[in-house]
């Protein structure tokens, strides 16, 4: 999405006006639309899908950091990063900053507007290496994980398997569950009203697909959703062990009073 600073209504209608020049967007009523979205700002709206995330670094020139920081582009993000003196490594996609977690947190509330509870901080060091290869491709930011054990593989044709998964074809009765809670994570922030529905829509079936696009919390919805059709009962989230993070990171947010056991 675009960002546009501007400090009236009347001038976000005027870009609008002349970016689609009375062309596929009706604009009739665009000054009571932006009117009532700064009566009930929610500065905190977007922050959640610029995925902000703070790694310690293991080695490299760390004369220019200890700490890097990704995160979707924003111009905010990157005016926090620039007020803190960092260095933009392009191969890694990510920022070599001098200051500390806390301080990386201060300025991109105070600039970006995003809350330290949308930000990740990592434990484990990374390494941002063959930054200055012009012929790298993808990122370098290599996060340890647990390798997926071995063995336990199918058989020797294609259709051929140790197991296979199952479901209802005939759905029975929608899952009980809180609906009260749901409505509060919703009224604090963490879900938005799209994901709740969401997740309304996953509780009220057998099974589920979810096929949001890219960026619009699919994991989120998963895992609450699993929170609450589980209640008190455990819940085992099966994905590579590359992703194990950034599920730790969607449970700490869909249901942060909640520990959850860790894979080893």
């Amino acid at each position: 999405m675009w960002m546009l600073n501007a400090a009236t209504p009347e001038r976000v209608q005027e870009v609008l006006e002349h970016a689609y020049a009375g062309q596929f967007v009706d604009l009739a009523e665009v000054d009571v639309t932006l009117r009532s979205a700064l009566a009930a700002v929610q500065p905190d709206y977007f922050t959640q899908l610029l995925d902000v995330q703070i790694f310690p670094l293991a080695k490299g020139d760390l004369a220019r950091g200890r700490w890097a920081v990704s995160f979707q582009y924003d111009p905010l993000c990157v005016q926090a990063m620039r007020s803190l003196g960092g260095y933009f490594h392009k191969h890694a996609s990510a920022w070599q900053v001098r200051a500390d977690p806390q301080q990386i947190q201060q300025r991109l509330l105070s600039i970006a507007g995003i809350k330290p509870e949308f930000i990740f901080t990592h434990e484990q060091p990374v390494v941002l290496e063959q930054l200055s290869d012009s012929s790298s491709t993808g990122s370098p930011i290599a996060v340890p994980s647990a390798p997926p054990p071995s063995g336990g593989g199918g058989g020797a044709g294609e259709d051929e398997g140790t197991g296979f998964f199952s479901t209802e074809r005939d759905h029975e009765e929608d899952l009980q569950y809180d609906q009260v809670a749901l409505a509060a994570l919703q009224a604090c922030g963490v879900l938005r009203d799209y994901q709740a529905q969401g997740v309304a829509f996953m509780l009220g079936q057998s099974g589920a697909c979810m096929g949001d696009d890219m960026g619009l919390g699919k994991s989120r919805q998963t895992v609450v959703a699993c929170r609450l059709a589980a209640g008190k009962q455990r819940v085992l989230i099966v994905c590579p062990a590359s992703l194990r993070l950034n599920w730790e990171r969607e449970i700490k947010m869909g249901s942060p009073q909640k520990t959850e056991n860790k894979a080893r």
